[in-house]
């Protein structure tokens, strides 16, 4: 797997759990076998952490792709576990941090993602002092950094274009508007609908491919376009379910977006300095991005389910093969023993005729929806762009829940404001002085 430790293994220890920044500690006691009130303690806030770093991470545009790579790791992470639950292997361990800890392959996934700190299991024998504690603090953020690159970069590559023809529609809008050139009035309305169609139409793909390149670890398994087209007919109804819930939090950004648009008419902000309305801008966001973040989270993870039962339920079936199958995958599978076809109960011709006409007509009004859906959105974003125009036409060519998830929409205008508030101060401190010698003999 990507980022799975492929050297020496560490000696496994029944009920050890190894934390977020390496550290390992016993997650039972002698008899009971339950977590103790430390390791509680201990998980606990190493969750806040995370959540509080995450969201930090979230309000900067560089460190907002650290982001997208770690939640591409807790997405490989939630396949594995859905596997996990489905496996008649999971008698025999009492929990599923003991499954992955068992194996170097999914040792790293016993635990949540590491922001910092590298993998303990990795071989590191060959190299100086220096590096291997360099590999041991920041390999976490190496790795991070380098998945969210590119998920980032596949996300991009169907998710811009239409993107972008939203931005030349936008602008040919308002060109046509000012210099009322009517009869090039179709331009844009009809390459702002043709980007509509194509974001709606990658929007169908792009959740469960994030999903397969998690899963694989492989960025080029983002592109097995006949794959993941198939495990999403076959996951119809999660399919649209997905597509409205992720579309629903898009919609959340938006209003979100609009906040400082809006806080301009406030009474007990209009008068303020524009450098302390900066800050009250960026706590707001700040605020904000603690709620956001899971929510990011929350929705690969929720894509990771689907992706893994589709997967899961296609190869045990026969609709797929292990040629399908990335390697990371068919070893997991084979390790939880799902690799096993689970046979059909024949069924009566009427019978089979009838569902296939169910399932048919199901696919259709499915795909019709999640295509609607996300057409509803594209206009959704036009309308918030419309109330709230972001810098460098951001509002365009980035949809956090889909693409970057950079939360902060504090204008620019009031970032810049400290240098722009104390230029008056300084004219008027020098007013008195002036006038005072303008005036006297």
């Amino acid at each position: 797997m990507n980022g799975a430790p492929d050297g020496q293994g560490l000696p496994e220890a029944p009920g050890t759990l190894f934390s977020n920044s390496g550290e390992q500690f016993y997650d039972g006691d002698a008899t009971g076998g339950r977590l103790s009130e430390k390791s509680r303690v201990i998980l606990w806030g190493l969750g806040v952490v995370r959540w509080i770093l995450g969201a930090f991470f979230s309000t900067f545009f560089i460190l907002s792709v650290l982001v997208v790579g770690w939640t591409t790791r807790a997405a490989q992470r939630e396949v594995l576990r859905t596997w996990w639950r489905r496996s008649p292997i999971r008698r025999q361990t009492r929990n599923f941090a003991d499954f992955a800890a068992a194996d170097p392959a999914t040792r790293d996934h016993a635990a949540w993602p590491t922001w910092f700190a590298g993998s303990r299991s990795a071989n590191s024998a060959s190299a100086g002092r220096t590096r291997r504690w360099l590999r041991r603090a920041l390999g976490g953020v190496v790795l991070n950094a380098r998945l969210g690159l590119q998920v980032l970069a596949n996300t991009w590559v169907l998710t811009l274009p239409g993107c972008l023809m939203w931005a030349v529609a936008w602008y040919a809008g308002w060109q046509n508007s000012f210099n009322k050139g009517y009869e090039h009035a179709w331009f844009g309305p009809t390459v702002f609908i043709l980007g509509m169609v194509l974001f709606s139409a990658a929007m169908a793909y792009v959740p469960l491919a994030q999903a397969r390149q998690a899963s694989t670890g492989d960025w080029r398994r983002f592109y097995d376009f006949r794959i993941v087209w198939r495990l999403v007919r076959r996951r119809w109804l999660s399919s649209l379910a997905l597509a409205l819930v992720w579309a629903g939090a898009c919609s959340l950004v938006l209003l979100v977006k609009l906040m400082p648009q809006l806080a301009q008419y406030a009474p007990n902000l209009t008068d303020r300095p524009m450098a302390e309305m900066a800050a009250v801008s960026q706590r707001f966001f700040g605020v904000m991005a603690m709620g956001l973040f899971p929510l990011f989270v929350g929705l690969r993870l929720l894509a990771a389910r689907v992706y893994a039962e589709a997967l899961r339920s296609g190869f045990q079936s026969g609709a797929l093969t292990e040629d399908d199958l990335g390697e990371a995958e068919w070893q997991a599978l084979r390790r939880l023993e799902l690799l096993t076809p689970v046979p059909v109960p024949e069924r009566g011709r009427w019978v089979r005729l009838a569902a296939w006409l169910a399932t048919r007509t199901g696919r259709l009004a499915a795909g019709a929806a999640v295509f609607l859906i996300w057409f509803a959105f594209s206009f959704l974003a036009m309308v918030s762009e419309f109330a709230a125009i972001t810098d460098f036409g951001r509002g365009w060519w980035n949809q956090p829940m889909v693409q970057l998830p950079w939360f902060d929409y504090t204008p620019a205008r009031l970032r810049q404001g400290e240098a722009v508030d104390s230029i008056p101060s300084k004219n008027a401190a020098r007013i008195p002085k002036d006038r005072a010698s303008a005036e006297g003999p």
